[in-house]
């Protein structure tokens, strides 16, 4: 997969894992302010990182591009809560393929968050295997700096971009 590819991947990985809304009362949102973001990819010994400034509301208006999508290319979409921890099922078609996969989310108190998500995929792409896990964690360290707004990320992806990759989370988002 070329750099810019897995940039774009990685970007919409971030942006859907990090809203996980499910039925009234069943929601897992991030509290405002700046978060620390690291996401763990199978088969690679470094995560990628992000930081991600939040509103209030960002949680929820980006879930709400992200169920559209679901809604168009899966056959299921199943929400949950189970204890402390929030889970998705999915069956979506990406392709040619059907991805079958189950996310749990939990949260540690309202400043902290582990992410697992379980998929196996009926025809992986190489190097990709049929089944994989990816995780994600996440830490609120703050208020944003001047420098970001709500919805602003800016993914760290190496050297390629000292920088790093800065994007929108609300850029779709039908609000704006």
């Amino acid at each position: 997969m070329t750099f810019v590819a897995k940039s774009a991947l990685l970007l919409a990985v971030l942006a859907c894992l990090a809203s996980v809304t499910t039925r009234a009362g069943d929601v897992f949102e991030r509290k405002a302010g700046l978060w620390k973001v690291s996401l763990h990819f199978p088969n690679e010994s470094s995560p990628h990182l992000a930081d991600q400034c939040l509103a209030a509301d960002t949680d929820a208006r980006v879930s709400q591009v992200g169920m559209e999508t679901l809604q168009r290319i899966c056959s299921k979409v199943e929400n949950h809560k189970v204890g402390g921890t929030f889970v998705t099922d999915s069956t979506c078609k990406i392709g040619s393929h059907t991805r079958q996969s189950q996310t749990v989310t939990t949260p540690d108190g309202d400043n902290a968050y582990h992410v697992v998500v379980k998929t196996h995929d009926d025809h992986p792409a190489a190097p990709a295997k049929a089944d994989e896990v990816y995780t994600q964690e996440g830490r609120w360290v703050g208020a944003c700096p001047a420098t970001m707004k709500p919805g602003d990320q800016i993914l760290q992806v190496g050297p390629q971009m000292p920088g790093g990759m800065k994007t929108n989370l609300l850029a779709t988002s039908p609000k704006d």
